[in-house]
């Protein structure tokens, strides 16, 4: 089946003057929540590169460079708060403040799992962005963006031993996602004055 399409909008793309290729430096990250940065870094060049209107290049040979510093990025726990029995059916006891006084193995809990966790995790963060001439020497572009998203931190109590790996790749993807929207604004933002 084949058929014509038309995008009717007002938007009018204009590469920055004299800037034909652009370089993405990797992100600087000075947040305190272990995050991979570096698929922000991935985005960003895939970003450049599917739009086409500026071609990527080596910092050494290229026109403009995108500088990216994530300023603060948080991953904290939402939703509802979910009580978990304990795995030996046991209840656990609640020990009393020993002080400094020594006591035996045998009257420490076991700290095997969680006695309770939320159900959902926010994942916020923020990051400057800038474009720089490497020809003049002089700043492009600069904005600060703010990247929020929500995620399925614990899917199935009953399956409790792959939590742990569920709720980062989970982590995972929702940074990756946010990145990608980020990416394709900071291309826009740009390119369309």
């Amino acid at each position: 089946m084949a058929a014509c399409a038309y995008r009717f909008t007002n938007d009018h793309i204009r590469r920055p003057e004299g800037i034909r290729t652009i370089a993405v430096e990797a992100v600087y990250d000075t947040s305190r929540e272990v995050v991979p940065h570096e698929l922000l870094w991935e985005a960003l060049q895939d970003a450049f590169a599917a739009d086409g209107h500026l071609h990527l290049a080596a910092q050494s040979s290229a026109d403009a460079i995108v500088r990216a510093h994530l300023r603060h990025a948080l991953i904290a726990p939402a939703g509802t708060l979910v009580q978990v029995p304990p795995l030996d059916g046991k209840e656990a006891k609640v020990a009393e403040d020993p002080g400094r006084q020594a006591q035996p193995f045998g009257n420490f809990n076991q700290m095997t799992q969680a006695g309770e966790f939320h159900n959902d995790a926010t994942l916020t963060a923020s990051v400057d962005i800038e474009v720089w001439s490497l020809r003049t020497r002089t700043l492009l572009f600069h904005k600060t963006y703010p990247m929020a998203g929500t995620f399925k931190a614990i899917r199935d109590v009953a399956l409790r031993g792959n939590n742990w790996l569920r709720y980062e790749e989970a982590a995972d993807a929702t940074f990756a996602q946010l990145s990608q929207d980020l990416a394709q604004k900071v291309v826009k933002d740009l390119l369309v004055p």
